[in-house]
């Protein structure tokens, strides 16, 4: 039995593009190294300055319970480890990235960094209020506000002209402030989380109401808003290239990107730490050597052979959700009141749009189905109207969950893809037409693509369906259709 994450297309829809990507430029800039390539600054790649571990420490020796509640305890704890940057490994990804597709596009199929990996590798949540949440309307809230604005006022006046980072945390550490709690959480959103919004080594105004939301607890949903910005940045480091555009400058935090590759393509990464229990999953990467892959050949190490689908699944993590996984496949009803681990599992494998704080980008889970135990079909093509809208963007990726059966898949299984899948995948004018779907297994399909022994798919498609859950039939078989419907206000075209 095949479980699928809808949208998908059947046999008989139209043509769809498939990500095919070029190279990000044939041309050479004077200013290029070997080393990096296209001279790109990574301003969001921030590593823990001196004293920020102790820093760390001592506010979660006082506040480590606020934390949990609030969703950010391992997030802050992954900022105190450094990650040495490998900016040829790390560029010759982004040459495979497709805008349109949010994917990064290799032989074997697509394959992307998902809500699951911000929270695994992060440690952000992917539930809780939007980044764009305003301040409650209390005393309490303006108070520390207008002291927050009133410290960084004081640090721009001073011959340095901006509210620095290092200064900022010179004149709060473990000074006692009434608003120290705040203080360290504005800083750490600064540096760490959304350094592309709020510019290079500064405290920005921009995640000041986020740091009083924490603060008190208040569960914020940064997964998303980091996501969004990494797509954006990804993209437009892609467009850059392909304008012959150098020297570009991205603020999002790429170190997630390379950690992502190290954890997916393990023989292009450095041998990891040993990860001991309760630490951040950062804490595998902290300081290793960037390996030498001069004689690796990328092709190859970049080949389904050497794809990790499920990296976080058969080892320890801190993330409820892969407790979900047992050792068969289950189906369990969403509820209103259903636990936060399984709500996490619908929130990353739902088509939805992320809502940055600068940025809105869409989320296409569908597409990448085996990353999640799931089967892979040919995905369908979303488009969510309108388009920009920040509050309608949060509403549709906040919707609740209810009345619904999630599967979860077991954690020991290989996915596979369907034949047509397989065709549409390998044509080389980046379309699919109507595949003829054999019923027997072929052997001589490459690694990477198993194809299914089914006949072909009739995919029913019914929009308008409230529950997550479809059927729809093969010649041999009955299959369950796991879909996660982009209801109201995105829409499918036919």
């Amino acid at each position: 039995m095949a479980h699928f994450l809808n949208p998908s297309l059947s046999s008989n829809d139209n043509p769809l593009h498939t990500p095919s990507p070029l190279s990000l430029s044939s041309n050479t800039s004077e200013t290029q190294t070997q080393e990096n390539p296209l001279n790109v600054s990574f301003k969001g790649w921030r590593n823990p300055q001196k004293n920020w571990k102790n820093w760390v420490d001592h506010m979660c020796s006082l506040h480590k319970s606020v934390w949990e509640k609030a969703g950010i305890y391992y997030s802050i704890m992954g900022s105190v480890y450094s990650i040495k940057k490998d900016y040829e490994l790390v560029i010759k990804f982004a040459e495979r990235w497709c805008p349109e597709t949010k994917s990064f596009a290799f032989d074997f199929g697509e394959a992307t960094i998902t809500l699951e990996d911000v929270m695994t590798l992060g440690g952000y949540s992917v539930l809780g209020d939007s980044v764009l949440t305003p301040l409650p309307i209390d005393r309490a809230s303006e108070e520390t506000r207008e002291e927050l604005l009133q410290a960084r006022l004081e640090l721009v006046r001073t011959r340095a002209r901006k509210a620095n980072q290092g200064a900022w945390m010179n004149k709060f550490m473990k000074s006692g402030s009434r608003i120290e709690q705040e203080a360290f959480l504005f800083l750490w959103l600064s540096k760490f989380v959304f350094s592309s919004a709020v510019g290079h080594d500064a405290v920005g105004n921009k995640v000041l109401p986020i740091a009083i939301h924490l603060a008190q607890g208040t569960k914020i949903a940064l997964a998303p808003a980091v996501l969004a910005s990494i797509y954006r940045d990804l993209s437009s480091l892609r467009e850059r290239s392909k304008n012959d555009v150098f020297a570009s400058t991205v603020g999002a935090s790429f170190r997630l990107i390379q950690v992502w590759i190290w954890e997916r393509f393990p023989v292009l990464g450095p041998n990891p730490n040993p990860l001991a229990y309760g630490e951040a999953r950062f804490a595998r990467w902290h300081m290793v050597k960037k390996p030498n892959n001069e004689n690796v050949e990328f092709s190859l190490a970049t080949s389904g052979k050497c794809f990790l689908w499920r990296p976080y699944v058969m080892a320890g993590t801190n993330q409820s959700i892969h407790s979900l996984y047992g050792e068969t496949g289950r189906w369990l009803l969403a509820s209103p009141r259903m636990a936060e681990a399984l709500e996490s599992f619908g929130r990353c494998v739902r088509v939805s749009e992320l809502v940055g704080l600068d940025c809105i980008e869409e989320y296409f889970s569908h597409r990448v189905a085996r990353q999640f135990g799931m089967d892979q079909d040919i995905p369908r093509k979303v488009v969510f109207c309108p388009k920009g809208n920040p509050e309608m963007a949060w509403q549709h990726y906040s919707r609740p969950i209810s009345d619904a059966k999630l599967y979860i898949p077991p954690r020991c299984l290989n996915s596979h893809v369907t034949t047509q899948y397989l065709e549409w995948w390998k044509k080389p004018d980046g379309t699919k037409g109507v595949v003829k779907v054999e019923n027997d297994y072929d052997s001589s399909f490459p690694p990477g693509f198993p194809p299914k022994r089914f006949g072909k798919m009739a995919n029913i498609f019914l929009p308008f369906l409230p529950a997550f859950l479809l059927t729809g039939q093969s010649k041999r078989k009955t299959m369950f259709l796991l879909t996660f419907l982009p209801s109201l206000p995105a829409f499918l075209p036919d």
